[in-house]
């Protein structure tokens, strides 16, 4: 007999999926019921061909399959054994381009970095106007790389007011939701196109120190760790092992305001791969610190 869903290598938004499977009498003795396994861990769920589960199931893949059982314990395993990811994370959203009141009448391109451990299925750029408050939303084409994308607002007439934000969904089933502003429509980006002297702006350093986490993560062979400055400062980055002893310094310099990535590639200082596991990026300035958890596999 055969699984239905989730379907082999699909990902899914909820810590709890529903599997279904096909019936089956073919036992020896009589049916008794199902075995689900997810796992390795059984759940009786005796004539239903379904089940929900009633524990959260951590991030990251799974493997299930159901074995009928007669009723003299005889056992019959599933034409399948699927695997399913679990991704209950928001997408990141980073470096949307801020428009200022500008007597530009554009076109108004609009660029952000968009991350994901399993990828989005949907970038959209929203926007309105002084002279037509409806929200239209615009699909955003990729650009230079996979995670940055551009959508552009049309041409606007000198005294109108333009409010714009981002939202995405990852390939989660459903997917998992982000905006930027964090709170949109309720919180926006807004520009005026005036008529008077004033400067088209796109922001180009952060209003605060920021450290991302690390995508992807887990990872294997790299991983991208991205940061900001709001002023010029002496950056440190470093990786740490759980016992506290650095492992490899990626960053150690004084560095401009502004948007910057490094990557780690999993080795120490002295070149060796570093052990499956556990680790913690730290990033310094003078006045600011911050730690991310960092999960290498191998």
């Amino acid at each position: 007999f055969d699984l239905i869903s989730p379907l082999d290598s699909t990902c899914q938004g909820t810590n709890r999926p529903t599997f279904l499977w096909h019936s089956t009498t073919d036992t020896a003795c009589g049916f008794w019921g199902y075995h689900a396994y997810v796992d390795g861990d059984l759940k009786n769920t005796g004539l239903d061909t379904s089940w929900t589960a009633d524990y959260d199931l951590s991030e990251g893949y799974h493997n299930w399959y159901i074995v009928a059982v007669d009723s003299v314990g005889n056992a019959k395993q599933s034409n399948q054994v699927w695997a399913l990811l679990i991704d209950t994370q928001p997408p990141e959203i980073e470096s949307t381009t801020v428009w200022r009141d500008t007597t530009f009448t554009g076109p108004f391109p609009i660029n952000t970095n968009v991350s994901d451990t399993n990828g989005v299925s949907k970038v959209e750029l929203w926007y309105r106007t002084s002279v037509d408050t409806n929200w239209v939303n615009i699909a955003m084409d990729t650009a230079k790389a996979v995670v940055e994308f551009t959508g552009v607002i049309p041409t606007q007439p000198c005294n109108t007011t333009v409010d714009y934000y981002i939202y995405v969904e990852d390939n989660a089933q459903p997917p998992n939701e982000a905006r930027d502003p964090v709170n949109a429509p309720d919180s926006i980006y807004s520009f005026t196109v005036v008529s008077g002297t004033s400067v088209m702006e796109e922001n180009p350093v952060p209003d605060i120190f920021f450290l991302s986490q690390n995508r992807p993560n887990p990872f294997c062979q790299s991983t991208c760790i991205k940061f900001g400055l709001p002023i010029k400062s002496y950056v440190g980055i470093s990786i740490y092992n759980i016992s506290g002893f650095r492992v490899a310094k990626l960053i150690d310099q004084e560095m401009k305001a502004g948007y910057y990535e490094t990557r780690w590639d999993g080795r120490n200082d002295k070149g060796d791969n570093a052990p499956q596991g556990i680790y913690f990026c730290q990033f310094t300035t003078e006045s600011f610190c911050k730690v991310r958890k960092i999960v290498l596999l191998r």
